[in-house]
């Protein structure tokens, strides 16, 4: 499997660059969906018991096999394990 260079995939750098030395600066995220945001790349490290009340509600309420797509650094599933 081939992987995207950082250039390429920005997000995927900033986690990997989080997760191996612990310092990585916020992500820009850009989407016709919603306005532009920064997110600190720390955010996608979170503890379940860091995670907002509604996220908590909804990984609770989660049931059976979970596909978590697109799962960035994982927390959520982590969380559902």
């Amino acid at each position: 499997m081939a992987t995207l260079k950082a250039d390429k995939d920005p997000m995927g750098q900033a986690i990997s660059d989080y997760f191996h030395t612990g310092k990585a600066k916020k992500l820009r995220v850009l989407s016709s969906m919603f306005d532009e945001d920064e997110i600190p790349v720390k955010h996608l490290f979170r503890s379940f018991e860091q995670m907002a009340p509604l996220e908590q509600k909804a990984l609770l309420l989660a049931k059976g096999k979970i596909l978590d797509c697109g799962a960035g650094s994982g927390c959520h599933s982590l969380a559902l394990q």
